[in-house]
């Protein structure tokens, strides 16, 4: 999957504590396209269907295997280590549920529905972070999401 990806003509730095839907959110932003379209052609999602996904898996925000982070991270120009910061699974060392140590599930999806609260399916924001912090890009288009 990994050699199928190729670099973006653009991309961004992530922002302090941004989660990778809102990476991908402003990085079609940027590119002048769909969240939808970023999603495959960073091999997030897989090309399955005739046409575009109409729903990002919500795993996406948990958890990546290396061959995803490694594509993403191809095509987004960023380290490996980019992507990984900009999931919630590293946060499990600070907030339990999220461990799977402390709350071992089968499966990544059981991890998504017993942890309502942080893996939702709708979008959730903070009306802090969307102000931006000042400089002329964050007052054109707002902060992270």
């Amino acid at each position: 999957m990994t050699c199928d990806v190729r670099p973006l003509p653009r991309s961004l730095d992530p922002l302090p504590d941004e989660a990778l839907t809102g990476f991908v959110l402003r990085l079609a932003h940027r590119l002048g396209t769909t969240p939808a379209e970023v999603s495959v052609r960073t091999g997030l999602v897989p090309r399955t269907r005739p046409g575009l996904p109409t729903r990002l898996p919500l795993g996406l925000l948990y958890h990546l295997d290396d061959e995803h982070i490694a594509g993403f991270a191809r095509a987004t120009r960023l380290a490996p280590g980019e992507v990984s910061g900009m999931l919630l699974a590293p946060l499990g060392e600070r907030y339990g549920p999220l461990n799977p140590a402390f709350t071992p599930r089968t499966t990544p999806t059981r991890m998504i529905y017993d942890n309502p609260w942080v893996l939702t399916r709708s979008s959730r924001y903070c009306p802090f972070c969307l102000t931006g912090h000042g400089d002329a890009i964050q007052d054109r288009h707002g902060g992270a999401w």
